[in-house]
């Protein structure tokens, strides 16, 4: 990618531009947002996709059975489980979806197009965990609710209609596809039989602890290019909200990235959009993840920002949304 004039959109999507720039949140305009901001943008957006689904994915309310209910985590707190179920559909494969926001922001409602898709496209029963969100609670309270949803819906599913003997793939967007690789690193320990992992947009390591060798990949976006809905100075903010310890953050049980093997990690399906902060990581992490035995395929959107998945009405999403489909097939071995 070539160097850019500061805040400068040149090489973003034309149909972004058009359909998509004039309509962001406002909070998503600052050079940093606040906790608050970052809240009500991600707010923001979930509301614009409920819309969106009535426009332009009207099928995907049909068909479906939704519903929420509360798991308990280690420490006995309960949290928001929502699951999507074909109508009528019985001992299906399982799909266990993780949403973005910087481990501080977003919700269930944020993944909710994603797992529409994912259950009625695939016939596969979807469950989506609302974690608890830093600041208010900090490291490690987000990755543990990572693990323990995990282990939650291994042990369940079956109460509901799934089946994970068929399948059982993890996933998520930005920081949930960072949970996602954490969740499933974390399986093999409790000899949980993961099939495959997708990390769309992934958050993956914070870069102050970089290995020298990677710093060439992660540095492939400048950091003068304008990134629309996520920037460089928020990713920063979120590791602080985090308040994650300097030794943790190369601990691989936390960032996969930094294992010694990966002998056991499963198939891994990745989406990384090239006008993104986070585009080096996911990238670097395909690299290292392939590098080291495990089997990848990556999509690379060159001229999208993080995360343009949200938007059906541009024409890059709704492929996006196919590769997806295709590549969590791949994942499920379908």
């Amino acid at each position: 990618m070539a160097a850019m004039g500061a805040r400068s959109i040149p090489i973003l999507d034309p149909e972004w531009v058009k359909l998509v720039e004039p309509t962001l949140p406002e909070a998503h305009r600052h050079t940093a947002i606040s906790i608050d901001a970052a809240r009500r943008g991600m707010a923001e957006l979930d509301a614009a996709k409920v819309l969106a689904l009535d426009k332009e994915m009207p099928e995907l309310k049909k068909g479906l059975e939704i519903s929420n209910i509360m798991v308990a985590m280690r420490d006995g707190e309960d949290l928001e489980m929502r699951i999507f179920k074909p109508e009528n559909g019985e001992s299906l494969p399982v799909y266990l979806g993780y949403h973005g926001g910087g481990w501080s922001a977003g919700s269930n409602d944020s993944e909710e197009l994603l797992n529409r898709n994912v259950s009625k496209t695939l016939k596969v029963i979807v469950f989506s965990l609302a974690y608890r969100l830093a600041p208010e609670h900090p490291f490690p309270v987000p990755f543990n609710d990572a693990e323990d949803g995990l282990k939650w819906v291994y042990e369940n599913a079956s109460r509901f209609g799934g089946d994970v003997k068929k399948g059982f793939v993890c996933g998520g967007t930005s920081s949930g596809g960072h949970l996602a690789a954490l969740a499933t690193f974390r399986a093999q320990e409790h000899g949980i039989p993961v099939s495959g992992c997708f990390s769309r947009a992934p958050m993956v390591l914070n870069r102050s602890v970089a290995k020298e060798s990677w710093k060439e990949t992660l540095d492939i976006l400048p950091k003068d290019v304008y990134t629309p809905l996520l920037n460089w100075e928020t990713c920063e903010r979120f590791y602080e909200y985090m308040s994650i310890p300097l030794e943790e953050l190369t601990n691989p049980a936390n960032f996969p990235i930094f294992a010694n093997s990966f002998e056991k990690f499963p198939r891994t399906y990745m989406q990384v959009p090239g006008i993104d902060p986070l585009s080096g990581e996911g990238v670097l992490y395909e690299k290292v993840l392939r590098e080291n035995g495990v089997e990848t395929k990556i999509d690379l959107y060159p001229n999208m920002p993080h995360p343009f998945h949200n938007f059906p009405q541009l024409t890059t999403a709704r492929k996006s949304i196919a590769d997806a489909m295709t590549g969590l097939r791949w994942l499920f071995r379908f």
